[in-house]
């Protein structure tokens, strides 16, 4: 059985719901710790009186400098995911495909078409190409190269004969 049937598309929403949940559950915490850790100690309160006393230092500026870098960071990160998430998305498409084409496939014994998953038959050349996105070209053997020029002598000469007769 294909990778690609091992969850339904309800199982994976669940799964993505439930990755959500805890996202948002370590965000309010990660919220609710900072608040009572800053609120304890007053870490801006000190910080501002830190800053008053060493003002040279342009303290209060790098503040916002670090800011807009962490800013930069979120978006860069946020980016990031988006790009790691579309790749993830065409390899598993790729790794379906791949799974696909390594079960049995039914093919017909007498004209060679390949019977889908949905019941119908599909030239060998239409089936491998919306699979594996390859092209065919069509050429002749060198062994039925000779065996179609014997048909073609012997029809020949069967309508010598009936022009004959």
């Amino acid at each position: 059985m294909p990778e690609k049937d091992k969850f339904s598309a309800k199982q994976r929403g669940i799964f993505k719901l439930k990755f959500l949940a805890k996202e948002i559950l370590l965000f309010i915490l990660t919220g609710i710790i900072t608040f009572l850790v800053s609120s304890k100690y007053d870490i801006l309160e000190r910080f501002l009186r830190f800053s008053q006393k060493h003002e040279s230092w342009e303290l209060d500026e790098w503040l916002i400098v670090a800011m807009v870098w962490v800013v930069l960071l979120l978006v860069f990160l946020v980016r990031m995911n988006q790009k790691l998430k579309k790749q993830k998305e065409q390899l598993q498409k790729a790794w379906e495909e791949v799974a696909e084409l390594r079960e049995v496939i039914p093919i017909c014994a007498y004209c060679k078409k390949i019977r889908t998953d949905k019941g119908y038959w599909e030239r060998v050349e239409e089936y491998f190409s919306k699979h594996t996105h390859t092209k065919f070209t069509h050429g002749v053997c060198p062994t039925c190269k000779e065996k179609l020029l014997e048909e073609i002598k012997e029809i020949k000469k069967e309508i010598k004969k009936e022009k004959a007769l």
